[in-house]
């Protein structure tokens, strides 16, 4: 099998937009590599979990997942992504537009 050879990404190592976009780009390369869609979700979660690394972790720790939530890997995505979010050089407006179209997803 294949996923026996290949290694997930190395895990996050900083709390930034960058470095996550960067960090999930590769992880859904892993992901297809390794047919993980094929996989129970509590596996799917376990192997992203376990890729991510203790500082996405601790994240992960200050969510409040629904019941069913727990276990699906997109909506921890997500969660994370929103969780992210930070205003940098931009106007409230733009910044707070942001947000509502991300929490939409």
């Amino acid at each position: 099998m294949a996923d026996q050879f290949l290694k997930p990404p190395k895990p996050l190592e900083q709390s930034s937009k960058e470095a996550w976009d960067e960090w999930i780009e590769a992880f859904i390369w892993y992901e297809k590599a390794v047919q993980l869609e094929k996989k129970p979700q509590e596996v799917q979660l376990a192997i992203f979990m376990a890729s991510i690394g203790q500082l996405a972790q601790k994240i992960y720790k200050t969510f409040k997942l629904n019941e069913g939530e727990e276990n699906k890997l997109q909506e921890l995505k997500e969660r994370y992504q929103f969780n992210d979010i930070k205003q940098c050089n931009e106007p409230f407006k733009e910044f707070l537009t942001k947000v509502k179209l991300q929490a939409k997803k």
